[in-house]
């Protein structure tokens, strides 16, 4: 997609990813605090004074929730604005990483939407399943084995990778939901972004993309009017609002 020597995509395992925005974030001026909450704040129109789990506060311009799909600082802006189920469900596994395969693989046709193995480092891969999903709860104990059971009959890769599948702690199970929050993603000097704004299921593997999108959006927008907050914040609504919400819909409808 970016030209002919760039891959269309690429796997990464989460830990490297982190690693890597971390020595970034480093060399700017970001302070870095790790194991702190936001427990609350207090927006007087002109500033915002945040107090943090420790018993420390300050004083921002303002204060951005980018804290996920349960986000708590959307719980206290937007306490009846949740995510719903989207009817599907996505099981993931850690494997041994087959010889020779430079790509994901994906297998069509069998029981379940999708099944894929994806290499994500020079010796590690994972296995996933993408299937419907009632709202049933799985035993955390024996969630190898049911997945194990899961891909029965199926053949190939699958059926020799699934073997490597032996404890439940390296197994995933996860309800995908989904959710867009309505305009303005915020109040006063107070902004929801990535998945604490939109969330949908990863079919079309937008997610993290979506998050930096409205990241770099903001930032250009704070940019150019530092001095009107208001007007830069209703701005970034209106360059993102429609586009995360296709995003979401269309993740749904290929749901």
């Amino acid at each position: 997609i970016g030209g002919p020597k760039w891959p269309g995509g690429t796997g990464i395992r989460r830990a490297t990813f982190h690693a890597i925005l971390l020595e970034a974030a480093g060399r700017v001026t970001a302070s870095l605090r790790c194991g702190l909450t936001v427990t609350e704040w207090r927006d007087d129109g002109k500033q915002i004074d945040v107090r943090f789990s420790d018993g420390s506060n300050a004083v921002y311009d303002l204060l951005i929730g980018a804290d996920g799909l349960n986000s708590s600082t959307r719980a206290v802006l937007l306490p009846d604005v949740v995510p719903s189920p989207s009817g599907q469900a996505c099981w993931r596994a850690a494997v041994p990483r087959p010889a020779g395969m430079d790509r994901t693989h994906l297998f069509f046709g069998g029981k379940h939407g999708v099944v894929g193995i994806c290499p994500v480092s020079a010796d590690l891969a994972y296995m996933y399943i993408v299937q419907a999903y009632d709202g049933g709860r799985y035993d955390p104990e024996r969630l190898h084995i049911i997945f194990a059971e899961e891909v029965q009959g199926y053949g190939g890769l699958v059926a020799e990778m699934v073997k490597h599948v032996t404890d439940s702690a390296k197994v995933s199970f996860s309800p995908l939901p989904a959710m867009i929050v309505p305009k303005p993603w915020g109040k006063g000097r107070v902004v929801l972004i990535g998945d604490a704004a939109h969330a949908n299921p990863p079919v079309l593997a937008q997610g993290a993309a979506m998050g930096i999108e409205d990241a770099i959006v903001l930032a250009e927008e704070l940019s150019r009017t530092p001095d009107d907050m208001p007007e830069a914040l209703s701005r970034f609504i209106n360059r993102r609002h429609d586009r995360a919400r296709r995003v979401v819909e269309a993740s749904l409808q290929l749901a």
